[in-house]
């Protein structure tokens, strides 16, 4: 292996690493359930110890926190209702919180959940409410209450267990709100790549390698380690995103975040199509000029990858509001393992922009119209951009998806 390749492979080690780490310390298989408990109520203790050794059977963690004498707890508890968008109706006395996935409202029988329990045996529950407050023993129960992961709630009798209640919902649910999911995913990651941060450079880059009587082969080999590169750093900064959404404990309000900034982000856009240059712009910040520059003058493999990575993680403010919000909105609406896969999808369809500027990249006259095209329709792309932007963000505050 020639010194080339070995700084090749020894970049990608050393990216890809912390990235396994992070997939692993946050994964499904760390499951956690709190307990929320009234020390007051001496049924309510008896339900709780009942059932925390059930929870620690099924291999939880448990941690059970009393509420009506610690004021901090008891906002704690108002703030994961608030932040789940937990109604009134659906609130119990008591509260059992699985993963941030499971809620578990007053007095829920073992029963009903059991089945639902080991159908996720890994704890990567669709995010669900199930509300029985009554303190009585199942024989004299009626009905139980569900919310499902889309805010539909469903009365269902006590005989049924949540896995049947809910299992024509999720179907309907999920074969209706799959493919918009899917189809927002796919349009937003192309629309995120048609940058004029990432696409200015790779021209530039393509341009450069002709005025060295670079072959073709050898175009294509340093573009496609380029885009690579940029790839590998925009999934680094989505797993990054994704550990601080599953870390504040708060994926809606992490959404709704992400909604208004992708909203403001979306209004510099209008404001540099119509006074472009005024004030503040997304664009890749000029100290990153000169390190760029040095990169695509070398125009090696390495330093391919080098700039191609620069590049990702310069332009993730020129174009990464709209990236935060579709991970706002996925950790919402998905499992952990479902957000990487989508993770995934929407950076092949960010990337997907540059591997087709690279297939038309072996005819110098194709490169120079497509440099000329992109320094014209720079304003346009930015009024695109931003009409995307601010689009997103009021679906997301809005609830449509």
């Amino acid at each position: 292996m020639n010194a080339k390749r070995f700084g090749i492979f020894f970049i990608l080690f050393i990216m890809l690493t912390p990235m396994i780490h992070d997939v692993h310390s946050f994964g499904a298989d760390d499951k956690k359930a709190v307990l929320y408990a009234n020390e007051a109520c001496g049924h309510c203790n008896m339900y709780i110890d009942s059932i925390k050794v059930y929870l620690e059977d099924l291999g939880y963690d448990t941690e059970i926190r009393y509420m009506i004498n610690d004021p901090t707890i008891r906002t704690e508890v108002n703030k994961l209702n608030v932040d789940n968008d937990i109604p009134v109706s659906m609130q119990g006395h008591l509260i059992i919180n699985l993963n941030d996935r499971l809620f578990l409202e007053g007095h829920v029988p073992v029963e009903i959940i059991d089945p639902f329990m080991k159908k996720y045996p890994k704890g990567d529950f669709p995010k669900t409410v199930i509300f029985q407050d009554e303190m009585a023993d199942i024989e004299d129960l009626k009905s139980y209450r569900v919310m499902d992961a889309y805010g539909n709630i469903k009365e269902c009798a006590i005989d049924d267990d949540a896995t049947v209640c809910l299992q024509d919902d999720n179907e309907k649910s999920e074969k209706l709100s799959e493919m918009p999911l899917i189809f927002l995913v796919l349009l937003t990651g192309f629309i995120d790549g048609v940058n004029p941060c990432a696409f200015a450079v790779l021209l530039f880059f393509i341009a450069f390698l002709f005025t060295m009587k670079r072959t073709k082969a050898e175009i294509y080999k340093v573009g496609t380690v380029y885009i690579i590169a940029i790839f590998l750093a925009y999934v680094s900064i989505g797993l990054g995103i994704l550990k601080v959404i599953a870390l504040s404990q708060a994926p809606h309000f992490m959404a709704q975040v992400g909604a208004y900034l992708v909203i403001f982000l979306g209004l510099i856009n209008l404001k540099d199509y119509f006074w472009y240059g005024r004030g503040f712009s997304l664009k890749i910040p000029q100290l990153a000029h000169t390190t760029i520059k040095r990169y695509v003058q070398k125009a090696t493999l390495p330093s391919s990858f080098i700039l191609g990575f620069l590049v990702g993680l310069c332009t993730f403010p020129c174009s990464g509001g709209i990236y935060v919000a579709i991970l706002g909105l996925l950790s919402t609406q998905v499992t952990y393992m479902q957000g990487l896969g989508y993770l995934a999808l929407y950076n092949v369809m960010f990337v997907m922009p540059l591997i087709i500027t690279l297939l038309f990249a072996s005819n110098k006259r194709v490169v120079g119209k497509m440099e000329e095209w992109q320094a014209s329709e720079k304003k346009h792309m930015k009024l695109m951009s931003g009409l995307v932007m601010i689009t997103l963000g009021l679906v997301i505050i809005l609830g449509v998806i």
